[in-house]
């Protein structure tokens, strides 16, 4: 079921599949979702070794640049309330708090933080 799952998300035409890599070696991903003017950033990912040397940022800074290609305007995401260093990283990209999930995530129960980001097709 998850292999199935997996396989269906590079079949999707409106997924956005991003990988960084360091000498060969995969350190990170970024999925996420682009249907008419929205987007959604669904999962990011870097391997806790190579966090905080840009790879995270790099994909979030591709992720945004292939939406202003598409002429996405609004890009959303969710984030656990206790998840403070990507709470940062999307502040740093522009991402604004627009919301609040309460007890949304389990195993622990969190609160979702919503966010989004306006993108200027001008040229952001």
């Amino acid at each position: 079921m998850v292999r199935k799952a997996f396989l269906e998300t590079f079949e999707n035409k409106y997924s956005i599949i991003l990988s960084a890599v360091s000498a060969g070696r995969v350190i990170g991903f970024l999925n996420g979702t682009a249907v008419l003017d929205e987007a959604e950033l669904l999962n990011i990912a870097v391997m806790e070794e190579y966090r905080g040397m840009g790879a995270g940022g790099a994909l979030i800074g591709e992720f945004l640049h292939i939406l202003s290609d598409k002429n996405v305007g609004t890009v959303y995401l969710e984030v656990r309330e206790s998840n403070a260093e990507a709470i940062s990283l999307y502040k740093k990209y522009g991402f604004e708090q627009n919301g609040m999930r309460r007890n949304y995530y389990r195993h622990p129960v969190e609160n979702a933080v919503l966010m989004m980001k306006k993108i200027d097709l001008a040229g952001d």
